[in-house]
């Protein structure tokens, strides 16, 4: 028998503009719905109820690109695919990201696609990427310089720290300062806080007091504390060296913290030979109970007892390094017996 309403058991559909339409599946499928997900948006955007059947036929209708159906000839596809991955100079994303971000631009590619063409044209990628693979070592050359003052280092160390002691905010970092010739220790001190700018600027000048010079060229990691050691050490340098070019030899140099390696380096020598134990010390009084944070003058008591050692053991260290005897090193051009030599 003829249905002349041209209704079924399922009831009436009111389908939107075929625009509206057109957009909101073009939109689902930039966002990587599955049906699913697409029937339960369609229900809730336009309340529209249908099959998934149906939604395949809609999409087929309304020319929707997926993987498998898509408008873009081939190569047009390719070059796309090509275009996004030679973005990525340091080869860290994979092919499922370089997928998705061409479905974000309504660029439907195979995941497969995207990995024939990153193994032909940037096969190191996957080795770079690979679970436990062994990330490139930053290359190491000998040290270089043309004599005593001609590269001072400095940085700060916090492994006693308010995080590495975790006594509430009791802290006791330390900064100093290296030759790069000599390799000798130049100051090294107790401060209160080796990431405040006008704390490390002073001791700077103290620097400069104690030994009547300013290093040719003062190098630094990033950090925040460098901002009055910068502009101190182009204004000294200006001053007593006007005939140097800036240019050709910069006063102020400021490198990663794993590159700024001349003094860095000094870190983990101080953490062994004095630093544990040191640490170890002071967590007595909170691991024994001594030191109590609700006792207020406990914390003033800390700080009257705590920086004079650790500034006698720090200085202890500094006249041993100081004065240590040091292994031959045929290629490195600061040739030497004893640091202090």
């Amino acid at each position: 028998m003829v249905n002349k309403k041209g209704t079924n058991q399922w009831g009436l559909k009111i389908y939107p503009p075929q625009d509206v339409l057109r957009e909101t599946l073009t939109r689902y499928a930039s966002m990587g719905m599955n049906t699913q997900e697409k029937l339960r948006n369609l229900q809730k955007d336009h309340s529209l109820s249908i099959s998934d059947r149906k939604l395949r036929s809609l999409e087929k209708e309304l020319q929707i690109a997926t993987v498998r159906r898509n408008p873009l000839p081939k190569e047009h596809l390719m070059q796309a695919i090509i275009d996004e991955v030679d973005k990525d100079l340091a080869q860290r994303n994979s092919a499922n990201y370089v997928k998705d971000q061409l479905r974000l631009r309504n660029i439907m590619v195979k995941r497969d696609d995207v990995r024939k063409i990153m193994k032909q044209y940037h096969p190191e990628g996957f080795e770079k990427r690979f679970p436990g693979g062994k990330k490139a070592k930053i290359p190491r050359t000998p040290l270089t310089a043309m004599g005593p003052f001609h590269e001072v280092s400095s940085d700060g160390h916090e492994k006693l720290g308010s995080l590495a002691l975790d006594m509430y905010d009791l802290a006791l970092p330390i900064y100093g300062w290296k030759d790069k010739w000599t390799d000798m220790i130049l100051k090294a001190d107790v401060v209160p806080d080796c990431r405040s700018m006008g704390a490390i600027g002073h001791l700077y000048l103290d620097l400069l007091e104690a030994y009547g010079a300013c290093g040719l060229q003062h190098t630094t990691d990033k950090g925040s504390e460098i901002g009055w050691i910068h502009s101190f050490q182009i204004s000294v340098r200006d001053l007593l060296a006007p005939q140097i070019s800036m240019d050709a030899f910069p006063a102020h140099v400021a490198l990663k913290s794993t590159n700024h390696t001349v003094i860095e380096s000094l870190w983990r020598w101080l953490r062994e030979k004095k630093g544990i134990s040191i640490k170890e010390h002071i967590l007595r009084g909170k691991n024994e109970h001594i030191y109590r944070p609700q006792i207020l003058y406990h914390r003033d008591l800390f700080y009257w007892i705590f920086p004079k050692l650790v500034q006698a053991e720090l200085d202890e260290f500094v006249l041993w390094w100081n004065n240590h005897r040091v292994r031959a090193q045929p290629n490195k051009n600061i040739i030497r017996k004893t640091v202090s030599q």
